[in-house]
């Protein structure tokens, strides 16, 4: 046998003197020959190391070459023969075939042939072995950076918890004073809605940051009561009169089906409602019109939220109910929850969220929910 190397050779041959001459021939190379395919099996399954094997066609079967591509993954097969292998073979062998030679064969062929496979089996092992290592420092990255982000939540999620408390407090002062206090002076008046304005905004963002955390992870429950639909979208004009008085926008109301109540979250689709709302006057013309309407059927009841603004782009309407996506437009910002939010909330009632759009001519939000719906596990917003 040849010394000891990298990659092995071997030869399932029934010519005993091509098997001798082989060891003259690779001298530098581990050289096992065998003249049983069965005995081959087990060399191969015993010597690791083998990459390479030179098979006589005849000697050849489908167990034996499955077998081999599947503990050599890297490895190739050089066929020796005088006719070529049937069909069967060469499907059992692809993709690991390097190459046909056929008897008789000259030795510089044979040569050539078989250090060329070696050497392209060595760099096929190389970078197998390469690819493995990077997914295994892939996989170590991505848990460490789903340990971060896990992290990352509860932390979002402890401050979130901590500042709504004193929130509340100042919030609840602030009404004190605006409605029970005749002392304050006009301009702590004004100086007291401002604070309560801030305020409600930042409560509405922490809001925002608990109600998506508890959509991601299934927490969210739906409370089903009796709702008239009337109800429900003039509480949510009424708690947006502030932004419509100062936009000068007109809201017009159609509804249809008002007659009867359906068993919704009540809550939860006065905030769909008013997420729509405040972007629909937010983002509209100064003296523009909001159009809201809402119909209802026992299966199901939609709402539409059309507003005479700016409208978006076709890129930006596919982004819409993603997390995070802020379109601003002056200085109206804010967090870029409340689509994704809304979506939650509807999908959590059974329903669908839709946009559309068209650039300086406005945007239409319909969705629907299911009375009666109950939620299920939600669906993650990550995107």
């Amino acid at each position: 046998m040849g010394q000891s190397s990298a990659i092995e050779l071997l030869c399932l041959d029934p010519d005993p003197t091509l098997l001798r001459y082989l060891d003259s021939l690779f001298a530098d190379l581990a050289v096992h020959t065998e003249t049983d395919p069965h005995q081959a099996l087990t060399t191969l399954k015993n010597l690791p190391d083998i990459g390479v094997m030179v098979v006589e066609p005849r000697l050849a079967s489908p167990e034996l070459l499955r077998e081999f591509q599947a503990i050599r993954p890297e490895g190739l097969i050089i066929w020796l023969g005088q006719q070529l292998p049937d069909p069967n073979l060469e499907e059992a062998a692809t993709p690991a075939v390097f190459r046909t030679l056929h008897r008789p064969v000259r030795e510089g062929d044979l040569v050539q042939t078989v250090r060329q496979a070696v050497a392209v089996c060595g760099l096929r092992r190389d970078m197998t072995g390469r690819v493995s290592q990077a997914d295994e420092t892939l996989v170590r990255r991505a848990e460490h950076l789903a340990e971060l982000n896990r992290l990352k939540d509860e932390l979002v999620m402890i401050a979130a918890h901590d500042i709504r408390a004193p929130l509340s407090v100042i919030l609840g002062y602030c009404d004190i004073l605006l409605s029970n206090e005749p002392g304050v002076s006009e301009g702590g008046l004004e100086i007291l809605g401002r604070i309560q304005a801030s305020a409600n905004r930042l409560l509405t963002m922490v809001n925002n940051v608990l109600n998506l955390a508890a959509l991601e992870e299934g927490r969210m429950d739906l409370k089903l009561a009796p709702t008239r639909l009337g109800e429900v979208v003039r509480e949510v004009i009424d708690s947006l009169s502030g932004m419509v008085d100062e936009r000068q926008v007109e809201c017009r109301v159609e509804i249809s089906g008002d007659e009867q109540t359906y068993d919704l979250d009540r809550i939860k689709v006065a905030q769909v409602l008013q997420n729509l709302m405040s972007n629909a006057i937010k983002f509209n013309r100064p003296g523009g019109i909001v159009h809201i309407k809402a119909k209802g059927a026992p299966d199901e009841v939609t709402f539409e939220v059309k507003d005479s603004g700016r409208g978006m782009t076709q890129e930006q309407a596919e982004r819409a109910f993603h997390k995070f996506v802020r379109f601003a437009s002056g200085s109206a910002t804010g967090s870029g929850l409340g689509l994704a939010i809304a979506k939650g909330f509807v999908e959590l009632h059974g329903g669908h969220i839709e946009v559309e759009t068209r650039r300086d001519e406005g945007s239409t939000f319909r969705f629907t929910v299911k009375p009666g719906m109950q939620a299920g596990p939600a669906r993650s917003l990550l995107q």
